[in-house]
């Protein structure tokens, strides 16, 4: 989520920085939930070790020498991510959907049997 934020800190133009805002606004999103889902169903949460620590001061470190042609690769890459977190989140969707159907059909059939 910092990265996100320092990338609307270097954005060149103003449409870069309202892209890059709303790409830091998922990023808040995503966490919230990821840390959610870790706490609430997972139960446990893993410290961050030295060398994802070195990894991320790196890459805060870097940012702000990022050019043009790296924001837009980073854009696109996170478009590519956006998209196949859609793709999963409709796949479950979906699934859910066909499982309430079984089951109201199930319930449906019993009291077909029943009544």
């Amino acid at each position: 989520m910092v990265c996100a934020a320092r990338i609307v800190e270097s954005a060149p133009a103003l449409d870069a920085k309202l892209y890059s805002a709303a790409r830091t606004m998922d990023e808040a999103r995503h966490a919230d939930i990821y840390g959610r889902f870790l706490h609430e169903k997972i139960g446990m949460l893993y410290p961050i070790d030295d060398s994802l620590q070195s990894l991320l001061g790196d890459t805060l470190r870097d940012l702000p020498e990022l050019g043009d042609s790296d924001l837009d690769l980073l854009i696109s890459q996170d478009e590519e991510i956006a998209g196949k977190l859609d793709a999963e989140r409709f796949a479950a969707q979906e699934r859910e959907r066909e499982r309430v159907g079984e089951v109201r059909d199930a319930i449906e059939a019993g009291r077909g049997t029943d009544g």
